[in-house]
């Protein structure tokens, strides 16, 4: 299945055999993308993964069964987890990840960019102690002074 000139939103696409793109893929949209790929991934030179609407490379996931090929000057945008072996040839380029389970992650003058994590959410802020609790603290403290003197 040649993937080139689709606009796909977020949501799970199988397919059984090969997937290769050819062109322009084009993902629209919030949300988590996962492509299952019974064998093989290619792309052909100058091909492209375009990200549109909020889309996200952190959210792109490529499962491929065998062996995973992005050609010559491929801007690709994802986390490929290929079974056998990735290979990014000469000036391809990735936003994401490119993970091989039993092989090798080949490399010839790329540029890689690891996907950001989410920022973590805003931090709680650490109330202040209200001036009645520092006054009944205060007051223990002294209290507490007074009986040991005693004592």
């Amino acid at each position: 299945m040649n993937l080139g000139g689709m606009v796909l939103s977020p949501g799970i696409y199988n397919f059984d055999t090969t997937a290769q793109l050819t062109g322009t893929l084009t993902l629209s949209g919030v949300g988590d993308y996962v492509f299952k790929i019974g064998s093989s991934l290619t792309t052909a030179p100058f091909s492209v993964v375009n990200l549109i609407g909020g889309a996200d490379p952190a959210d792109i996931f490529w499962q491929v069964g065998s062996s995973a090929t992005l050609d010559t000057t491929t801007i690709f945008n994802g986390t490929i987890i290929a079974d056998q072996s990735v290979s990014l040839l000469t000036n391809a380029r990735m936003d994401g990840r490119a993970i091989a389970l039993n092989g090798a992650v080949t490399l010839d003058s790329n540029i890689i960019n690891a996907p950001t994590p989410l920022a973590p959410g805003p931090a709680l802020p650490i109330p202040e102690p209200g001036v009645p609790s520092l006054l009944a603290l205060s007051l223990l403290l002294l209290i507490g002074r007074r009986h040991r003197r005693a004592v």
